[in-house]
């Protein structure tokens, strides 16, 4: 007898939706679209063309990595000629809108490894630290896209520390070359799952479904699945991001968590072309730009205006 795995939203999104799997046929367009010679904006807007890909950034903690999904590029048209880098931050129930802080993003251009090099260093945090005598050139941003293949393995992990995702990453190809038979591979074998999941079996002989939103089933380890191959290539500037992290030299991407108008519109269009069930949700307002110096604003849980103050915002308006 099956379980059903006890997901938010946007996990039963992401998990059983083949549709999203198209991000992984599209990975050199994907990394040419990434590169230091095109700008974040027009990177964005290109790859927000394919809601299966993600991204990766290191947290204002420095610690962790994050994810972005569901980008997109608002305004820039004659009347508002700003333009507002926007995506939906986390995959739990409490997925919120935010805008991306455009003048932080950077151009990172460092010397990283290769393949066998990251399978020999990837058994412990301080070989991981210790890799020695790059030879790869590593030329991105301080936030990486990522197809949906590593996105589900991503929202699966208990640990977001760059080491962590790099083995988990490494771990999800090597088994996949290992499989004599890439189609039912379960690209989340052998990844740990977060508190609100129930453990998925590494048997082979069990089948686990995952409730989609409609109240309908997938089966994550079907024989015909139509989730196109990835190697090493394809997800070896992961790794390196990774591992450039843990050394410090990949600065954090902030963001702020005060959506207008204009944000809190697309986040509930997004939702609801989804068909993700209803959240209610307060609207907030505020004057400033998320390029402004204001710290409070950036990557902040908590910007809540006080009652009085809403009242009397509301009123001029």
């Amino acid at each position: 007898m099956s379980r059903q795995l006890q997901l938010s939203s946007w996990k039963k999104l992401f998990l059983p939706d083949k549709d999203l799997d198209s991000s992984n046929k599209h990975m050199d367009k994907i990394m040419k679209v990434s590169n230091n010679s095109v700008s974040f904006p027009k990177s964005l807007e290109e790859i927000s063309k394919n809601p299966g890909v993600s991204f990766l950034f290191l947290d204002p903690t420095e610690t962790h990595l994050q994810l972005l999904h569901h980008g997109n590029v608002l305004g820039g048209n004659w009347s508002t000629l700003t333009k507002k880098l926007v995506a939906v931050l986390g995959v739990e129930s409490d997925a919120k809108p935010v805008q991306i802080i455009q003048k932080l993003v950077k151009n990172i251009r460092e010397k990283s490894f290769d393949w066998p090099a990251f399978e020999d260093s990837l058994t412990d945090l301080d070989s991981f630290k210790k890799m020695a005598n790059p030879t790869e050139e590593f030329e991105f941003k301080n936030i990486i896209p990522i197809p949906n293949f590593l996105t589900k393995i991503f929202i699966q992990l208990s640990d977001t520390d760059p080491f962590d995702v790099a083995k988990a990453f490494l771990n999800s190809i090597s088994e996949r070359n290992k499989s004599t038979d890439k189609q039912a591979t379960d690209p989340l074998r052998d990844v740990s799952s977060d508190p609100d999941s129930q453990e998925i079996s590494k048997e082979k002989d069990k089948s686990f479904d995952v409730s989609t939103v409609d109240g309908s089933s997938v089966d994550l380890m079907k024989k015909d699945s139509q989730e196109s191959d990835l190697y090493p290539e394809d997800i070896l500037y992961s790794l390196q991001f990774c591992q450039l992290c843990v050394l410090g030299k990949i600065p954090p991407v902030l963001y702020s968590l005060v959506p207008d108008l204009e944000i809190n519109n697309w986040f509930e269009t997004l939702y609801s072309g989804k068909n993700l069930p209803a959240k209610n949700k307060k609207r907030t307002y505020h004057t400033k730009s998320p390029d402004q110096s204001d710290n409070s604003m950036r990557s902040s849980p908590e910007n809540k205006v006080s009652k009085k103050d809403h009242y009397l915002i509301n009123t001029m308006i």
